[in-house]
């Protein structure tokens, strides 16, 4: 196992995290890290890590898609991202229900208010989350509560996909 990354702190002060930043900063390090291990010979070093690596057949992204477009557009690989559940709705300040016809209907001022100092804060990365997902072809999913909310935040919704769900086992119940 490889760490990369790790020289990134997490968060800026307890008073002004900034976890979410660093997170990005993070991610497309990784991804950056990754693809120079793949272009520059080896030996490996402090911008190559991992080098030599072989090209990839597909790159599995989870939890931010920030990452999606760099490496599609740096290697040329494709690019499966799984979304648990989209970073936007979980900051807060989202009330999520669900409409007619198994939509997902969402309204900003749920439970939790959410000041101005964060909606400030939160607007460019929630805007950044929805251009990179929105650069997804297929987002699988887990289930459908996490189908039906994932593709709400998105303007230009890719197509999403969950497991297929069986009532029974074709071959009969387990002993």
């Amino acid at each position: 196992m490889h760490v990369l990354g790790s020289s990134l702190p997490r968060s800026l002060h307890p008073k002004l995290p900034m976890t979410i930043i660093f997170s990005i900063l993070r991610n497309l390090l990784l991804s950056v890290l990754l693809w120079f291990s793949q272009v520059i010979p080896p030996p490996a070093g402090l911008i190559n890590p991992l080098a030599p690596l072989p090209a990839f057949d597909v790159f599995f992204v989870d939890q931010q898609s920030v990452s999606v477009p760099l490496l599609r557009l740096l290697t040329g690989t494709p690019v499966v991202f799984y979304c648990h559940f989209p970073d936007k709705l979980l900051s807060g300040g989202w009330d999520i229900s669900e409409a007619s016809g198994g939509s997902v209907d969402l309204k900003h001022g749920g439970v939790q208010k959410v000041g101005l100092l964060k909606k400030v804060y939160r607007w460019p990365i929630d805007k950044l989350e929805e251009v990179t997902t929105g650069e997804l072809s297929t987002l699988p999913q887990a289930d459908r509560q996490a189908r039906r909310t994932s593709s709400s935040p998105t303007p230009s919704s890719p197509r999403v996909c969950t497991p297929p769900r069986s009532r029974r086992s074709p071959s009969g119940p387990r002993r």
